[in-house]
């Protein structure tokens, strides 16, 4: 007969050894699935005459230089029968549970995004917050394949270009999620940052928009930069005042009220924020009051004709550049939002408000 002593290191035993079992038992799972698949790190789009390519960036890890990073590609009439096809030519199982970005071609996006990202989105196992990006390339299949010859490293490029947006903006808009949700709005209001791939690097340009999920424009930097400044998106902002007068605008705080009254839609803006100068190269009495007077309105003019710009394209494309429609369509509903955007857009009248403080700026001499 057991003793209670031996029973209690019995029970001590089991408590120990059971999970130890399942925890072996799980690393040997997960060390097979490891081994027997290759996890992509980037998976591109791109079309071509109504054929899709699908292109597959991954680590091999058993690789022993420095350059680890692989590429396969597939073809086919839709984005999953590409897929298909790139895996049924890899040796190992394709996993995307891990991709971190999604490339997608301006052809591809031109055709439309809803055939890109369809397939995509019934992943269950995806990352939400994997980031899309549209390429300014017809082929993001050859621009790869023509810049890993370079020792171009994508994922390393696309990490830091992630981490500079994040830094940069309250919150980056182009989360695999997010444009999931903006891309079925009636009002345009998708935007996605595009890449372009010069002289051996690759960089964030601007913002894609859309019409009917389909690749509408390319917007450039200055306007991008406006729109993510109006959108309060913005940590910091650089502002050209004139060609020697540069300042930093900090801590920016930009709210929106809209007013609806007989179907016109009045848009309130208010914007508060310091200011540094950064820049003033013929000299800027900035201890003066009316200089710092002067110094305001010409930021506040900046400022001006950026909202001005947004709402001419607004007004003129019919794009919800500031992001209004989900509020108005609480004015007014979906119906009306549905049958009558146009005309909403058309009748948007604007009011900005402007409150900015320039902080002191110390000129150090030197004789």
């Amino acid at each position: 007969m057991r003793t209670r002593h031996q029973k209690k290191s019995y029970h001590i035993f089991l408590w120990i050894a059971i999970p130890l079992l399942l925890y072996l038992c799980y690393v040997e799972i997960n060390r097979s699935e490891v081994g027997d698949s290759n996890f992509t790190e980037i998976l591109c789009i791109d079309e071509k005459d109504g054929k899709y390519t699908v292109t597959a960036l991954y680590n091999n890890a058993g690789k022993k230089n420095k350059d680890s990073m692989e590429l396969i590609d597939g073809t086919g009439n839709s984005v999953y029968t590409a897929y298909i096809d790139m895996s049924r030519k890899n040796s190992k199982d394709i996993s995307l549970d891990h991709t971190a970005y999604f490339m997608i071609g301006q052809t591809a996006a031109a055709d439309g995004l809803g055939n890109c990202l369809d397939f995509i989105s019934r992943e269950a196992d995806l990352k939400a917050n994997a980031e899309v990006f549209i390429v300014k390339s017809d082929s993001t299949n050859k621009l790869l394949k023509n810049a890993l010859k370079k020792d171009f490293a994508p994922s390393e490029t696309l990490n830091a270009i992630s981490s500079k947006q994040t830094n940069n903006l309250k919150k980056p808009m182009n989360s695999l999620l997010q444009v999931l949700n903006d891309m079925d709005h009636r009002y345009n209001n998708l935007l996605i940052p595009y890449l372009v791939y010069d002289n051996d690097t690759m960089f964030l340009e601007g913002y894609a928009t859309f019409k009917e999920k389909k690749l509408y424009r390319l917007l450039d930097y200055d306007l991008s930069q406006a729109i993510d400044f109006y959108r309060n998106n913005l940590r910091t902002c650089p502002l050209e005042l004139s060609r020697n007068l540069n300042v930093e605008l900090t801590n920016i705080q930009v709210k929106q009220q809209l007013l609806v009254k007989d179907n016109m839609p009045t848009l309130n803006v208010n914007v508060t924020t310091d200011s540094t100068i950064k820049e003033a190269i013929q000299g800027l009495p900035v201890f003066q009051k009316k200089s710092l007077a002067a110094l305001n309105e010409l930021e506040q003019l900046k400022l001006s004709n950026w909202l001005i710009e947004i709402v001419m394209m607004m007004k003129h494309e019919q794009l919800d550049l500031l992001n209004i429609g989900l509020e108005l369509s609480t004015h007014v509903g979906n119906d009306q939002i549905n049958a009558h955007w146009g005309t909403y857009l058309e009748n948007l009248d604007i009011s900005l408000n402007v409150d900015s403080a320039t902080s002191k700026t110390y000129l150090i001499e030197t004789d």
